[in-house]
């Protein structure tokens, strides 16, 4: 019969070193993932400062929201439409 030589400092040695390369491959795979994220994340800044910086090209004018939703009149005039024409007072009656 062939004796099986197996102490407890082997079996440890075995379970150290399994969870030292599962340890490993759980960095490098954390690691990528921040380096990707980190790739991902500029590209997604450079759209969105070329969006910023259209945006500055042309402003839309201040408008009032109310007046958007159509809770209160509008309070800008028209430059074309100038001052209302004034009302007549009512004739008396003799």
């Amino acid at each position: 019969m062939v004796e099986r030589v197996d102490d407890k400092g082997t079996g440890m040695q075995r379970v150290r070193a399994g969870l030292t390369g599962l340890a490993c491959v759980f960095l490098i795979v954390l690691l990528a993932a921040a380096f990707l994220n980190i790739a991902r994340d500029r590209d997604a800044d450079a759209r969105d400062a070329a969006e910023v910086a259209a945006n500055r090209a042309a402003p839309e004018p201040a408008r009032d929201p109310l007046a958007e939703l159509g809770v209160a009149p509008d309070a800008a005039v028209p430059a074309a439409a100038g001052p209302p024409a004034p009302t007549p007072p009512p004739a008396r009656a003799p």
